[in-house]
């Protein structure tokens, strides 16, 4: 509902202005905060807030949507997509340019779900 209802609006990204509803996860996040989250964020890594990102989770070039949750030891390879809801286990590796699909409507949708120690090879989607 929030999506219909809230407005768009300028949020700076540090290299870039974004236009959205929904502000960046780290957006803001110091050095203690991100020392605290034990997460790896590199230049170019975005995570929109609502997202889990655990511990020991390493985030190189991607994106990561919405309520996506993300558990420990997890690495989130260059221009990899993990679509809103998803769910990935712990130490997956999603390869560069990996995608998972995402759902946020209609609410009965499943999420697309990756358990634990799964390899993701480059260039894969997997979809619900």
């Amino acid at each position: 509902l929030s999506f219909r209802v809230s407005e768009n609006k300028p949020t700076s990204g540090g290299f870039t202005q974004f236009f959205d509803k929904v502000p960046l996860k780290y957006a803001g996040f110091n050095q203690t905060e991100f020392t605290d989250s034990g997460t790896r964020v590199v230049p170019g890594a975005l995570a929109r807030r609502g997202a889990y990102i655990a511990s020991n989770v390493v985030l190189m070039p991607s994106y990561v949507n919405i309520g996506a949750y993300i558990d420990e030891g997890a690495m989130i390879d260059t221009w990899a997509t993990v679509g809103s809801c998803a769910q990935v286990g712990k130490n997956v590796h999603l390869s560069g340019g990996a995608g998972l699909g995402g759902v946020l409507e209609p609410l009965q949708a499943t999420p697309t779900i990756i358990e634990d120690n799964c390899f993701i090879g480059a260039r894969s989607e997997v979809v619900e």
